[in-house]
């Protein structure tokens, strides 16, 4: 029974490793567990070498070619579960077997480089306890029962949560990374530096999740909902990309850096989660942080790329405070130059006014009444004369597109403008008051610079696809998959067609939940950081000055009581006895002052003889005493009341 536990719980974690890295590898491993069940089935506990190095060197070549080399979390674990599946196959004596289960629970905790929701610690102590009972299976096959193995390893790990739970909580965190460990090979490589035409519509369809939001109040209606990332201010033919003079430029303002407390603005916190990029998400015009360095175009940027899930917190205005620049040159350039079509475009908006507000207005009500048309697969444009192909010809495009076009225009037209990429909108998690920000919401759009204002967002999509701004790009991907545009809707229309049923509606409701649950399981456990250690010492009056000294005492001090309350647990506690075992007790000592003693292994019967030979004046009493012990100790009839107060007075009151 232990060793076919042990071999299913083998091929779990083979598979296991199959689901999480999409990596058919492992499935090796599942073949050779296989062998070992049909040599075990024909009477064989172990093949001969000729086999074993054979299929040693197939697995560890797999590997290989897999991943070109055994480094890294996905080859290095991949290696391990055929090094596993191929000690199972030589496994022969208990040792052998018991060895296997150990680096069954090195593959267990494995996982968690992998995952980390609260699902899969489910499942990870699910499998521990499996592995646990199948080492108590082998250590006694034949005297306790599967599911007496299962309680047992059950209440082992019980027993080891309290601990755990103080380790985790009190052992000083370490902010440095390990050159040992393997490296992390989930991080997303964020928004590009530069911008083309189809580059942000290829995102349209990713559910990954970037970030998650939670706000201090109300969040702010869809409208604002603008998470900075990146401005670009150099046009390359349809093009743009960030002016690299700038990233060395931050804010030595100390408020604006730390200041959050005490900024103005909306006030949140952000989860993010690995990435590649140093430029991180602020809503708006961010006007303080406790992250990371503000360069003067209101851009969030880290010293190096945080390559694991941090929290921050901001805080942001809906106005921009970045001083007007030194000079307008780098707004205004264009390598590009402006067709005949657009050419005589603009002089007919320039005849009717000048002033940029007026021009402003102008060319997003071209792009309003013109038949052009907010597309999720974009068509590729020539690379000849791109703009006059988009404004005259294909009129379809995404965000990418109608934020170049518009800001080129604006250039053309003598008005300072830049490129803003990052993210708008977010799905809003009512369970849990945060709200999810995914690749498909990434989103590019327009900054002009007028004279009284600043700098000015303008989003020339919200004009094309204004459902896109209002619903969200949750709601536009939905309208894709129907095949319905939404200009062929009206309000009222596309109202009802984006209100969820009751089906629909409880299954919102329900992975809202969900998601929450992970999401606070994410942040409070998996975040779970020096900075929290020191509001928990706070929260219990300790000083934080020297946080590992105060970490180190309350972690003695806490494994020390935790020590003393299994060995109050643990040891034999005493029995209350019964009144007639008290008052027989007591009669043994009388006996034992007139120098009859009773010797511990000394029966009651034997000791009533004894004592009745060598006190034969108290032969009667000693007789019945014992006689009436003895019925009410070890006879199947339990004794009357009445005989039992008898014989209470007979040792009570006893003439001596």
């Amino acid at each position: 029974m232990a060793r076919t536990s042990i071999l299913v719980l083998a091929v779990i974690a083979a598979l296991a490793h199959v689901i999480l890295s999409a990596n058919p590898v492992a499935l090796f491993s599942v073949a050779i567990v296989g062998l070992k069940v049909t040599l075990l089935r024909r009477g064989m506990s172990v093949p001969p070498r000729w086999i074993i190095l054979p299929l040693t060197a197939i697995g560890v070549g797999l590997v290989f070619f897999r991943f070109g080399g055994w480094i890294g979390q996905y080859a290095g674990f991949a290696l391990l579960v055929i090094l596993l599946s191929l000690k199972l196959l030589e496994s022969r004596s208990l040792r052998d077997y018991q060895f296997s289960c150990l680096l069954m629970y090195f593959l267990a905790a494995g996982q968690f480089l992998y995952h980390f929701s609260f699902l899969s610690i489910a499942l990870v102590s699910v499998y521990c306890i499996a592995v646990t009972a199948s080492l108590h299976l082998l250590a006694r096959p034949t005297s306790t029962s599967p599911s007496a193995s299962a309680r047992l390893a059950l209440g082992m790990i019980a027993k080891a949560v309290p601990l755990a739970l103080i380790l985790f909580l009190f052992f000083p965190r370490i902010n440095a990374s390990f050159g040992f460990l393997p490296g992390d090979d989930s991080a997303n490589d964020g928004l590009s530096n530069s911008m083309a035409p189809g580059e942000i519509s290829s995102s349209a369809f990713s559910t990954e999740v970037i970030f998650r939001a939670e706000f201090d109040g109300l969040p702010p209606p869809p409208a604002e909902l603008y998470w900075r990332v990146k401005t670009m201010t150099r046009e390359n033919n349809f093009g743009w990309e960030m002016d690299r003079r700038n990233m060395s430029i931050w804010q030595m303002d100390k408020q604006r850096q730390r200041g959050v407390l005490n900024a103005v603005g909306q006030a949140y916190n952000i989860l993010h989660e690995p990435t590649t990029d140093r430029f991180l998400p602020t809503l708006s015009y961010v006007s303080g942080t406790d992250y990371g360095r503000i360069l003067p175009d209101h851009t969030l940027r880290d010293i190096q790329p945080p390559r694991k899930r941090i929290s921050y917190r901001a805080a942001s205005t809906r106005l921009s405070t970045e001083q007007k620049p030194d000079i307008f040159d780098p707004y205004l350039q264009t390598l590009s130059t402006p067709g005949e079509q657009t050419s005589a475009l603009m002089e007919d908006w320039k005849r009717v006014s000048e002033d940029p507000e007026a021009l402003i207005s102008m060319v997003l009500m071209y792009f309003h009444e013109e038949p052009f048309n907010y597309s999720l697969i974009p068509p590729e444009l020539g690379e000849r004369e791109p703009m006059e192909e988009f404004l005259f010809e294909t009129r379809s495009g995404y965000c990418e597109h109608y934020s170049s076009a518009f800001t080129t225009i604006m250039r053309w037209l003598g008005i300072p403008a830049r490129i803003v990429t990052g993210y708008q909108g977010g799905e809003w998690n009512a369970a849990g008051d945060y709200m999810t920000i995914r690749y498909s919401d990434a989103h590019a759009w327009s900054e002009v610079w007028l004279e009284e204002k600043g700098w000015t967002r303008v989003d020339p999509t919200s004009v094309i696809a204004p459902e896109r701004i209002e619903f969200g790009m949750d709601a536009l991907l939905r309208l894709w998959e129907s095949g319905r545009l939404p200009r062929q809707m009206g309000a009222t229309a596309l109202s009802d067609f984006l209100r969820p049923g009751r089906v629909e509606l409880a299954w919102r409701t329900a992975t809202d939940y969900w998601y929450s649950a992970e999401y606070k399981w994410t942040s409070l456990f998996i975040d779970f950081n020096s900075d929290m250690q020191r509001e928990i010492l706070r929260a219990m009056g300790l000083s934080t000055n020297n946080l590992a000294r105060t970490l180190a005492l309350v972690l003695t001090i806490g494994c020390a009581l935790l020590t003393l309350i299994y060995l109050v647990w643990v040891l034999p506690r005493p029995t209350r006895l019964k009144p007639v075992e008290r008052a027989y007790r007591k009669f043994c000592r009388k006996l034992a002052r007139l120098g009859v003693a009773r010797s511990p292994s000394e029966g009651p019967m034997d000791y009533g003889l004894r004592a009745s030979a060598a006190l034969p004046e108290k032969q009667g009493l000693i007789g019945k005493v014992t006689d009436n012990y003895i019925l009410w100790r070890y006879g199947e009839v339990p004794m009357e009341a009445a005989l039992i107060n008898q014989y209470l007075r007979h040792i009570w009151r006893g003439c001596w």
